[in-house]
């Protein structure tokens, strides 16, 4: 069976100083995610080399190493802030039992998986430093594992937490039984191990790639019905983001309905007012979820084979 390479986001810093290399791993996530942006930054589809599917790095010395330094300062800025804000919403739930609400415990997941993503970065940086993967093997796995992870438990943690939203609103009288810390906690672990387990061939085909410099690639199969590329941007979008987003679209659907439907028909100012605030707030994180990720899903599937 043949393989494609597809190379991580350690060798975006290739991409960057105009090579034909570029990265592919995915971090998903949603509006609530600070780390969406940068995301869609380091995700970018993958490109074969002139020389075939392999990647390569760039001579430092001649293609832009100011850009690189510039990359590598704003990376850091984003990894510091992000690990800080992050480990502060864990801590402060975690610490305070009265913040532990249904809410907050999907919000301290969401936290979990942007450090998932976070923690890779340094890795990321000494990769454009060096022009080269010197982790090894099993470290390779696991950066690919754990950046890769954020995007799915993002994506599943935001529709688990439309889905508690539905609930609420639709269901107010059952709602009592069903959202308590002890059925979050069930369903926040039950995401977790879904996302391992979407994880699984990632973890298989990750590996080093030994050319004039080491690479961190994903080696995805390769059939006669559709190329290695094609089949991981699939998968990606599909499970990462399609299947998600209509959900999530569903779930709102159904809140702005009951929203219009319960109270008197002829409602007051304030009443109207207050309909239309949270109408606005649930359009705005529909909208930013897609503004964030449809560009670079977009982008991915178009450049598939």
């Amino acid at each position: 069976m043949d393989t494609t390479w597809y190379s991580s986001d350690a060798t975006y810093a290739a991409d960057m100083v105009g090579s034909n290399a570029t990265a592919v791993t995915d971090d998903v996530t949603g509006p609530e995610d600070p780390s969406a942006l940068l995301a869609g930054l380091l995700n970018l589809t993958t490109a074969n080399s002139s020389g075939g599917n392999s990647t390569h790095m760039p001579d430092c010395d001649t293609d832009k190493p100011i850009l690189i330094i510039i990359t590598q300062v704003l990376y850091s800025v984003v990894c510091l802030v992000g690990l800080l804000g992050n480990t502060l919403v864990i801590y402060v739930v975690v610490r305070f039992s009265k913040m532990q609400t249904v809410t907050n415990l999907y919000i301290v997941n969401l936290a979990v998986a942007d450090e998932c993503f976070l923690i890779g970065i340094p890795f990321l940086l000494t990769t454009m430093s060096r022009q080269s993967w010197p982790f090894g093997n099993i470290m390779c796995k696991a950066y690919m594992t754990t950046t890769s992870i954020n995007q799915f438990t993002s994506s599943i943690f935001l529709t688990i937490m439309s889905a508690d939203r539905y609930i609420a609103v639709c269901h107010p009288i059952s709602s009592p039984k069903v959202r308590t810390p002890f059925i979050s906690k069930v369903v926040s672990l039950t995401a977790w191990t879904a996302s391992a387990l979407l994880m699984v061939p990632i973890f298989m085909y990750a590996s080093t790639v030994e050319r004039e410099h080491t690479s961190c690639n994903i080696l995805w199969p390769e059939s006669e019905h559709i190329s290695g590329q094609a089949a991981f941007t699939l998968y990606s979008f599909i499970l990462g983001f399609a299947i998600p987003l209509l959900l999530i679209f569903v779930f709102y659907f159904l809140v702005i309905r009951k929203l219009k439907t319960v109270g008197p028909k002829n409602k007051s100012k304030e009443k109207k007012k207050s309909h239309r605030k949270v109408t606005k707030l649930v359009l705005t994180v529909i909208a930013v979820y897609v503004l964030c990720w449809l560009p670079y899903w977009i982008t991915q599937v178009r450049k598939s084979p």
